[in-house]
């Protein structure tokens, strides 16, 4: 065991136990790969963790933003105020701000919308095309033959308003009344029984005449519109979050916050122009008031920065997940690099008769081995430079680093093995 701690820990300093990873198991060089893809993970979110703190110190435009919207001693300030893991925000003169569709301030965009996100519903509108390309309305949609249907296209075009559900519940009804009715010809016996045990449920006051609505819209949309599954996850039919989701995405912005009722995303710059962003559920914040009337500009400032502090910290585990599915990328580059730096070295040394590098797979495993220690390096240096640039830029330093290392160590290793071939006593 002794020997083995020698080989394993000391064979990136000493090319004696360096070498021998040769003749050792192949598991070596198995262990120092998951070792360094889990260290290189680990520092790219320990940097983005440690520095956090000084990017949103140096990003006054952003603080600036989030004060005046919730920190400050005006009427048009949105109260903040957490209960049960759920935000809570009291707006003026509305349920939701949006200023995806057009406002902004300071060049930050806002959403604050604390409604459930399964009955927010979004006033979504369709585009739907024939088989050559025609546009038609769904109506007409609809009545094509299957193969037709097949042919064309349906898009959901989210528009970010939100739709009440009341102004046509009786349309929904009526259509619902159509497929609850065997002789109507559109009866469907699935929809029959979830609008039937509806009825029932708010006959007995199990619902209230607002969840009645909602839950009549979701089953109206299951029924009425195709398969939307691919892009509404979060409702029973199209809702705001996806509008959101889906804006912060393809709009190209780079500067927001949206605050949900369980969830925060945010973008920001620092005054250098570091990109900073990050998404997290706010299981860490705990009961609190950010913003009230009874709180100084200063108290609810420092609020604001707890906030978003522990926000930030809450997507910790998050971040790692998702280093990993991106560090996973790179696993195929860093497999390459190996067996063609393998094989580099294995020429020379077949050309130069250099006995540690006789064997191909040997030298595949005396270069693996070298893996661990040049993620920690690497570890160390992700860390160094999440304070000064942005976790994508430190995530390619990462992957050139790391390959860097390994390709220096091991011609470092074979310049050595020239030289004391060269500096040995012929017999």
């Amino acid at each position: 065991m002794i020997d083995w701690l020698k080989f394993y820990f000391l064979g990136f300093f000493n090319d004696k136990y360096g070498v021998e990873a040769s003749t050792r198991s192949f598991f070596n060089t198995v262990l120092s790969f998951i070792l360094s893809f889990l260290l290189l993970s680990a520092g790219i979110t320990a940097g983005y963790a440690a520095s956090f703190g000084t990017h949103y110190k140096n990003a006054e435009d952003f603080r600036g933003f989030l004060y005046s919207a919730f920190a400050e001693a005006a009427d048009s300030r949105i109260n903040l105020a957490f209960k049960n893991d759920k935000l809570e925000a009291q707006i003026n003169g509305g349920q939701c701000v949006n200023t995806f569709k057009g406002g902004q301030s300071g060049g930050y965009r806002l959403i604050v919308d604390t409604r459930p996100a399964e009955t927010a519903f979004d006033d979504f509108s369709l585009v739907c095309k024939d088989a050559n390309g025609k546009e038609i309305s769904y109506e007409e949609f609809r009545k094509l033959p299957e193969q037709g249907r097949q042919n064309g296209s349906v898009k959901f075009v989210y528009t970010g308003n939100t739709l009440d559900v009341t102004a046509k519940q009786a349309e929904y009804t009526a259509y619902l009344d159509r497929l609850a009715d065997e002789g109507s010809g559109e009866y469907s016996a699935e929809t029959a029984s979830a609008y039937s045990e509806l009825k029932h449920k708010k006959n007995v006051g199990e619902i209230s005449a607002e969840e009645y609505a909602n839950k009549i819209y979701a089953l109206y949309a299951k029924s009425y519109y195709p398969d939307y599954s691919n892009v509404e996850i979060y409702g029973g039919a199209p809702t705001l979050r996806t509008y959101y989701m889906q804006a912060q995405l393809t709009e190209g912005l780079d500067k927001y916050i949206i605050l949900l009722d369980d969830l925060c995303i945010c973008s920001f710059k620092t005054n250098n122009g570091l990109s900073v962003d990050f998404g997290s559920y706010y299981n860490g914040v705990g009961d609190s008031v950010i913003s009230a009337d009874n709180l100084t500009e200063s108290e609810m400032r420092a609020n604001v920065d707890s906030f978003i502090q522990k926000c930030f910290a809450g997507s910790t585990s998050f971040n790692f997940l998702v280093h990993i599915m991106n560090m996973g990328k790179f696993v195929l580059i860093l497999i390459a690099a190996l067996l063609i730096l393998s094989l580099v070295i294995f020429v020379i040394c077949r050309v130069l008769k250099l006995e540690f590098g006789s064997k191909y797979f040997g030298t595949v495993k005396i270069a693996g081995n070298y893996l661990l220690y040049g993620a920690l390096i690497t570890f160390i240096a992700e860390i160094i430079f999440s304070f000064v640039f942005s976790r994508s830029t430190v995530f390619f330093i990462s992957q050139i680093a790391l390959i860097g290392i390994l390709l220096l160590r091991t011609a470092a290793l074979l310049i050595a093995e020239i030289v004391r071939k060269k500096n040995k006593p012929s017999a």
